[in-house]
């Protein structure tokens, strides 16, 4: 997605609209076709005469509408609710009072209007060294009325603003020293001259990273500040992320603690290389279970035994590096890229990173795809796998896709060591339990960043057909030629346990759920949403639907991702012609009313993820009637039958129930309940 694009995301272009402070680039500019009002600080005139000098193209400028002189915008306008959509470009950081500014601009807005912000990221721009924005300072500056800055953010401002390799703004791949702009004397300057002459100084005063902004929006919310909530979201690309805001929102989906921990991970970012952490995905601390004292990675420094373990090195261009003695017995090195160029260990050492990506031409039915190089990356996400299990999934997998990566969620081990012995495979350790969505995601991001196109999302038990991939990719060539809006493609199931194929359901009328068999109709099947586990998505499809909604943990992930890629126009469908082998549940039983029926059991747990997840999916705006009115028959049906037929029906009983209160209390992450 362009720039624009995701300004534009959720606004009805052909609305009226308002653009802040556009200058000299404006987002929608009236020659474009687009109806819009402009608020500057100067008329078309003077920004011209401003800018004369600075080498820009000075007919972009457009004509202002309407001068800002420190008026609230709806004296300045003489309009109320009145625009359906507002555009403020890097505007938001130079506000002296950023409640005021919020509800200036919600003033103008129609009930259901939206307001899309572009906001640096301080991260990459001249701002990264200054503290991010804390609640208390946007609140105090409230409660002031502040019009100019204070001599303290002045201050702030002037002692820490730097450049990088000459640039006041970069993306994350830039490399380069930094250097301060300003000087002490210019600190000592600006706060003079505020406090004897209330000057303005144009600068910076708030400064964010993608999630503080989100809770910074969150609390001042819930604190009655401002009535605009979270519409969408879109993460840093270049050195700005996107955010759009209205009363009519459903505001943000994880908790509180969950945002200030994406917080620890913002700032913990690094710039990614080659051989460590992804775009987006912060490196957090990762240490060698069996090195001395449980050191680091990055602080071995010798052989440490028996760990093949392909763990990323925090700050250092370090990889493990992994040697079998025998087949059962293996050693794990740290090893330097310089000493890896120059052949360090070569004939005895195999290095556990991902190959680079290569061209992959599909052919599969007379169909071959030519256009571009299609690079699949399987994600597959792992909580205390069953090793022989696991080890089945990955010499499935291993031959069909570009490159494998293992999300291990598994808190303090690494059980995935044996399983991936003398296969090129990356693990990703979080130390902690991302949840099947935070894995996902994890995985999405370290794909995106290393270039590659698709992403197969995979359970740590799921066995492919040899064919998977192709079949896959053949049906989302053919489907797109159709003209299809193609979200994801997904294969059916053989379980396992009943040694069956899993018909794809699709949902019926309003009450009724009907299972459709695929290959009768062809071999592709639209359906409502597939199982996560097998499912190809093109990692553009996955930046214009949304990442995983990682609140949920898991249960329903795939099924809210299925029905909020449908209501922005996209589809999944199921190949019929595609397998894979899944142990659906971790047990069936017979249902004794019904011959030959058996029902899917999961643990108590699960059931309480499951049940919880339903009842907030069926608030969301873009879940359907006939879809909620479908799956809430079948939740009260698995209530009744998992309280009174399946053991331990106390326990099923209890998390049931307390996922249902979670659920209508609005309750999201992981459950802390026993």
């Amino acid at each position: 997605m362009t720039r624009k694009d995701k300004v534009f995301h959720y606004l009805d272009k052909e609305g009226l609209g308002l653009e802040i402070g556009p200058s000299i680039n404006p987002i929608a500019p009236k020659k474009e076709g687009y109806r819009v009002h402009i608020i500057d600080h100067m008329s078309r005139e003077g920004l011209v005469e401003k800018y004369k000098d600075h080498e820009v193209n000075l007919k972009k400028i457009e004509d202002v509408d309407f001068v800002w002189n420190g008026q609230p915008y709806a004296e300045l306008t003489g309009k109320s609710k009145f625009y359906d959509w507002i555009i403020a470009s890097h505007v938001v950081e130079h506000t002296p009072d950023l409640v005021g500014f919020l509800n200036d601009c919600e003033s103008l807005l129609k009930d259901d209007g939206i307001f899309s912000l572009a906001v640096p990221d301080k991260r990459f721009c001249f701002d990264r060294f200054r503290p991010i924005t804390g609640i208390a300072r946007v609140i105090d500056s409230h409660v002031q009325k502040n019009v100019i800055h204070t001599p303290g953010v002045a201050a702030e401002y002037f002692l820490n603003v730097v450049s990088k390799g000459g640039r006041i703004a970069w993306d994350q791949h830039h490399r380069a020293d930094y250097k301060f702009v300003h000087t002490v004397d210019h600190a000592r300057a600006a706060i003079d001259q505020i406090r004897a002459n209330g000057v303005y100084y144009d600068v910076h005063a708030w400064c964010f990273t993608p999630h503080s902004f989100r809770l910074l929006m969150h609390d001042l919310h819930s604190l009655g500040l401002t009535s605009l909530k979270e519409v969408g979201f879109f993460e840093t690309a270049g050195c700005e992320f996107f955010i759009s805001l209205s009363r009519s929102g459903e505001g943000v989906k994880l908790d509180r603690l969950q945002l200030l921990e994406k917080i620890e991970d913002d700032l913990a970012w690094e710039r990614p290389r080659n051989d460590q952490v992804p775009e987006h995905q912060a490196p957090e601390p990762l240490t060698v279970a069996c090195a001395p004292q449980g050191q680091p990675v990055r602080e071995a420094s010798r052989p440490v035994g028996e760990f093949p373990f392909a763990l990323k090195a925090r700050g250092e261009d370090v990889r493990v590096a992994a040697r079998s003695h025998r087949d059962t017995q293996w050693a794990a090195m740290l090893c330097s890229d310089r000493e890896r160029a120059e052949g360090h260990d070569k004939q005895r050492s195999r290095y556990l990173c991902p190959p680079e990506p290569s061209r992959m031409s599909v052919k599969s039915s007379g169909i071959q795809s030519t256009e571009k190089s299609t690079q699949v990356c399987a994600v597959m996400v792992a909580y205390f796998p069953n090793t022989s299990m696991l080890r089945a999934a990955l010499q499935a997998l291993y031959a069909q896709v570009q490159a494998v990566l293992i999300v291990d969620n598994t808190p303090g081990r690494h059980d995935v060591c044996e399983a991936i012995a003398g296969l090129t495979v990356t693990v990703l350790a979080p130390g902690r339990n991302r949840g099947v969505a935070g894995g996902q995601n994890v995985g999405a991001r370290w794909a995106r960043a290393r270039g590659f196109t698709h992403v197969l999302l995979m359970d740590q038990d799921s066995v492919v057909a040899p064919d998977l991939v192709t079949r896959l990719l053949a049906a989302e060539i053919s489907l797109n030629a159709e003209g299809k809006a193609v979200a994801a493609v997904a294969p059916r199931f053989l379980n396992v346990r009943r040694l069956q194929a899993a018909p794809h359901a699709v949902a019926q009328g309003w009450c009724a759920s009907e299972v459709v068999e695929t290959g009768a109709g062809g071999k592709c099947q639209q359906l409502d949403y597939v199982i996560s586990s097998g499912s190809l998505i093109e990692l553009k499809k996955l930046e214009i639907v949304g990442e995983m909604e990682e609140a949920l943990f898991i249960d329903y992930v795939d099924i809210e991702w299925g029905l909020r890629a449908r209501a922005k126009g996209y589809h999944c469908y199921g190949v019929y012609e595609a397998h894979i082998e899944h142990c659906l549940g971790d047990t069936d039983v017979a249902v004794p009313w019904m011959k030959k029926r058996r029902v899917i059991v999961h643990s108590p747990l699960r059931h309480y993820y499951y049940f919880r997840n339903a009842i907030h999916l069926y608030k969301r705006s873009y879940a359907s009637w006939a879809w909620t009115l479908n799956d809430a028959s079948r939740l009260v049906l698995k209530y009744v039958f998992y309280s009174t037929i399946t053991a331990p029906r106390r326990q099923h009983l209890r998390m049931m129930t307390l996922g249902i209160w979670h659920g209508l209390r609005g309750r999201l992450g992981p459950c802390t309940e026993q």
